[in-house]
């Protein structure tokens, strides 16, 4: 799953699926491994605001589940990685949805994010994030619209 938000960007997965990072990290995650998500980012910031945003937002993991441990592994598409419980993943993107207030997703983002990290970053992620509307946009089938695929050749 993919997921932006005004705190970075996400990849979400199946953290039972990387057995490895309960091994780097043993204490501290007393559900068992289904219950648990890698969240990934490719920013360092992205992974901080996310775990900044539990601590203040009035999302209290109970004590053993979570410890917040960023693991960053270089040359990987996704250098920072943090497991986190399902029911913690939910209470923080419900989070963000009782606190959306903005008419546009874009415009609101373009602005956050050039006040927060200077124009230069907040430029780069704003075009970023315009590419991927313009993909999704372009190639998305709608109702109205659907690739006929049955007519193209091998």
């Amino acid at each position: 799953m993919w997921i932006f938000t005004q705190d970075g960007f996400y990849s979400v997965t199946q953290g039972a699926k990387h057995p490895h990072l309960f091994e780097w990290e043993p204490e501290g995650f007393s559900l068992e491994r289904e219950e648990y998500l890698l969240i990934r980012t490719r920013d360092t910031e992205s992974m901080e605001n996310a775990k900044l945003r539990v601590m203040t937002a009035g999302i209290e993991p109970p004590e053993g589940e979570w410890t917040g441990t960023i693991w960053t592994l270089d040359n990987s598409d996704y250098e920072h990685r943090m497991l986190m419980p399902r029911h913690l993943w939910a209470q923080l993107l419900e989070w963000h949805g009782a606190n959306l207030t903005y008419p546009s997703f874009k415009t609101y983002l373009s602005k956050a994010w050039t006040e927060q990290y200077g124009p230069h970053v907040g430029r780069q992620r704003s075009l970023a994030l315009m590419e991927l509307w313009c993909t999704m946009k372009d190639y998305w089938p709608t109702d109205k619209w659907h690739w006929d695929w049955s007519n193209l050749e091998a």
